[in-house]
């Protein structure tokens, strides 16, 4: 058996509802007939484990010798980062930073003005049970802020820092008001759509940083909890490319980053060798490594550190006269950047066996500059950019076998890496008052069939050859579209109590709970946040202000109703 034959699953293992964790045996990749090469290692172990490994190798090497496929998670195996195989009916858990206690989730959309991209964010964040959006930046004009210095794309910037400013602040309106420890999503909406439920980003969101947290300790040497110098609280997006350029404002350090943890083999013999010779492709086979700012979530005191760190970058920038800033992504892809080359430098610093330098005031200050937690979603399981991955993934039934593997062999993969429903998807319950009889494998989902993602967001930021137009011709492809009305009126009827977002289990038998804000209980509506008041607001947009864009008269043929329920039942109001 070569290991290219074992399957690495997108998703680790987790355990049914009250079910113990229990130990997982592991086996060194083997290639050939299962049972010769398995006897040359097994004679080496501990006589204690002699017995449980023999049992391993008959299940192993009988069980694929005889053709069977495996169906089930909790019996295929698993190749971990290491190389080596995991096997067992008992899953091992989750690498997770989840800590016991209640928090709340806020949704934060940097939008200036309305149009059906800002609207399908939101509906199809809605329909799947996701607390009220909270929109910054709503009416703002770039030009009185910087002048021709900078696009509206900055406002990205400004929008959600003076949100998390006047969140965090002891005056903040009552229901609305964040604790550090509060989570907050920042998606971009100009060309994003939702298609799974908050539990999984929930989930995914501390399983990532888990893991993130696990490697730094093993880069670290075994270092952990207050004696790690640094750690991950923030993910933000991947992507291919290294992008913006410098010659656009901002500089990257492209060279410096970290190289992605996601598998070697990713695109064949290929992967990680850019291709100049074919534009087309050029960074087609790049494992993602690279910041997109299409989405970064992180606790709230957190995240607005980061911001404000990117904000002063920012000023300073526009204050020397450059004027090439044409993307937020450069900026904060620039103190990312800063970041790892701080991390790299205090890593070298303790393999020369020399203190963590500076010490005392100089630590901190460096501390407070270029140590922010943030790290990459390199799996792509949080938010998909398709730039750079035009033809990598398309809309699918998770349990179509016959067209994942048709796709898979059209795309050079020889074993289909889509093996059905990830295993953290299938015990979440499809959203509240979805009809007939769906679930994760007969709903059409988006999914990579190269890295197996399935990812909660879908960024359509792709633009060669007209496939920005995907936002259109796709929309009517995602799952909960045929019963998006039904499910956006449900979700805003009155509730008399708010119900959890997600219950995460976070050590032992505690439990983590996210909540929407309370808030939620009494508004109906998206919310605009707008810091130019003297006092500060959160007030309610309609659908119709909201959806509606700038210049459509009551004449038009087609209006945004008629785009995004395409159902001829007219207008949507609460």
């Amino acid at each position: 058996m070569a290991a290219d034959d074992v399957e690495m699953l997108p998703y680790p293992s987790k355990a049914g509802k009250g079910q113990q964790h229990g130990p997982r045996y592991r086996l060194p990749v083997i290639s050939g007939p299962g049972g010769r090469q398995a006897a040359a290692w097994i004679v080496r172990l501990p006589a204690i484990r002699i017995i449980l490994a023999a049992i391993v190798v008959i299940l192993l090497t009988g069980t694929l010798s005889s053709g069977i496929g495996y169906e089930h998670d909790f019996t295929r195996p698993i190749i971990d980062d290491n190389g080596m195989i995991s096997f067992g009916h008992q899953p091992e858990p989750f690498e997770t930073d989840a800590t016991p206690g209640d928090r709340r989730l806020v949704l934060v959309l940097p939008a200036d003005k309305p149009g059906l991209s800002v609207c399908k964010a939101v509906t199809s964040a809605l329909a799947l049970g996701y607390p009220m959006p909270v929109l910054v930046n709503w009416g703002a004009d770039p030009r009185d802020r910087w002048g021709n210095k900078g696009g509206s794309n900055l406002l990205k910037i400004t929008g959600v820092l003076e949100y998390l400013d006047e969140m965090l602040g002891g005056e903040s309106l009552d229901g609305h008001r964040l604790r550090p420890e509060d989570l907050v999503a920042m998606v971009d909406p100009s060309d994003a759509w939702f298609q799974l439920p908050p539990e999984v980003l929930l989930a995914r969101y501390h399983e990532g940083n888990g893991k993130a947290n696990k490697r730094l300790e093993k880069e670290w040497a075994g270092r952990s909890g207050e004696e790690m110098p640094v750690k991950q609280t923030i993910i933000a997006s991947a992507q291919k490319r290294c992008w913006p350029t410098q010659d656009m404002g901002p500089d990257l350090h492209c060279d410096k980053l970290p190289a992605s943890p996601a598998r070697k083999d990713l695109y064949g013999s290929k992967t990680d060798i850019e291709q100049p010779e074919d534009e087309s492709r050029r960074f087609h086979d790049l494992r993602p490594r690279f910041l997109n700012s299409g989405l970064i979530i992180g606790p709230a005191a957190d995240l607005h550190r980061f911001f404000r760190r990117v904000k002063e970058k920012l000023d300073r920038k526009l204050g020397e006269g450059e004027r090439f800033i044409q993307t937020d992504q450069g900026i904060f892809a620039e103190v990312f950047a800063e970041q790892e080359i701080y991390r790299q430098w205090l890593l070298e610093q303790q393999k020369e066996g020399k203190p963590a330098f500076p010490t005392g005031e100089g630590s901190d200050m460096l501390d407070d500059n270029f140590e922010f937690h943030v790290g990459l979603d390199y799996g792509q399981v949080l938010s998909a950019p398709t730039n750079h991955a035009e033809t990598d993934g398309d809309f699918l039934l998770l349990d179509d076998k016959a067209h994942i593997k048709g796709r898979s062999k059209d795309l050079k993969i020889k074993k289909p890496r889509l093996t059905g429903v990830p295993p953290d998807l299938k015990d979440v319950r499809v959203p509240t008052g979805v009809t007939g009889s769906l679930h994760w494998g007969n709903m059409s989902l988006y999914a990579d069939f190269f890295s197996g993602s399935v990812p909660v967001t879908l960024h359509h930021d792709a633009y060669r050859d007209g496939l920005k137009a995907r936002v259109t011709e796709w929309w009517d492809r995602a799952w909960f579209f045929p019963q998006l009305r039904e499910l956006l009126s449900l979700r805003l009827k009155d509730v008399q109590d708010l119900s959890p977002l997600a219950t995460l289990p976070a050590g032992n038998e505690d439990k983590l709970v996210y909540w929407p804000l309370t808030a939620d209980l009494t508004g109906h509506r998206p919310r605009v946040f707008k810091a130019d008041l003297d006092s500060p607001g959160l007030g309610e947009i309609s659908f119709e202000d909201m959806c509606r864009p700038r210049g459509e008269t009551p004449d038009v043929k087609t209006h945004w109703y008629d785009e995004v329920f395409r159902d001829g039942k007219g207008t949507f109001s609460v």
